[in-house]
């Protein structure tokens, strides 16, 4: 078999994994903004910018400006998952409590509290607290969601490990939001 066979064989495995993701449609930060295009995502409020005046890969970052009522962006899996993950990097500008991230209402919140940690809470319940690196540095987030047994781990900047964090009723929950709130603490720039 020559190479550009197996070349062949190896991209219709790629796509074959693609398409049997756990996850159906098309992925939030899958191009890291990179195409300028916000088409990963279902719901787009207020006045997010493509920008290039900071990025952590590549050219573009997405910046979402303060604002008080709720998120910004919003991605509703079609399907529950079972087993996904999801990776993001922020940046944020200014000190002070902000969220960045919401699993459908209330179901799993993850917010940067200003003084280097970032904090994972179910409902209003804290569940986890880590570290991050302060304002004005990016972070890089993976989040690993398990449905099946209503659990999530929360990898930060490179870690290699992470405790499994029971969620209720996680495998209902469809919906990923993202946003700046308080409005104060604002803006926040993901990639």
């Amino acid at each position: 078999m020559g190479s550009v066979q197996r070349g062949v064989i190896a991209a219709g495995v790629a796509a074959l994994l693609l398409a049997v993701s756990p996850v159906a449609g098309a992925q939030p930060f899958g191009d890291d903004f990179e195409s300028g295009n916000l088409g990963a995502w279902d719901r787009v409020s207020g006045a997010p910018q493509i920008t290039t005046a900071t990025s952590h890969h590549g050219r573009y970052s997405l910046k979402l400006p303060p604002r008080r009522s709720g998120h910004l962006i919003t991605h509703n899996y079609r399907r529950p998952a079972r087993r996904a993950s999801l990776t993001f990097s922020y940046r944020r500008q200014r000190a002070g409590w902000i969220e960045l991230m919401r699993l459908g209402r209330n179901r799993l919140r993850l917010a940067d509290n200003g003084r280097g940690r970032l904090v994972i809470r179910h409902g209003r319940r804290v569940i986890s607290a880590g570290r991050v690196r302060r304002a004005g540095n990016w972070n890089r987030v993976t989040i690993q969601f398990d449905a099946r047994r209503d659990r999530v781990r929360v990898f930060r900047n490179g870690s290699r490990t992470a405790r499994w964090l029971r969620v209720p009723r996680l495998r209902a929950e469809r919906r990923v939001s993202f946003g700046a709130r308080p409005a104060r603490n604002g803006p926040l720039y993901l990639d």
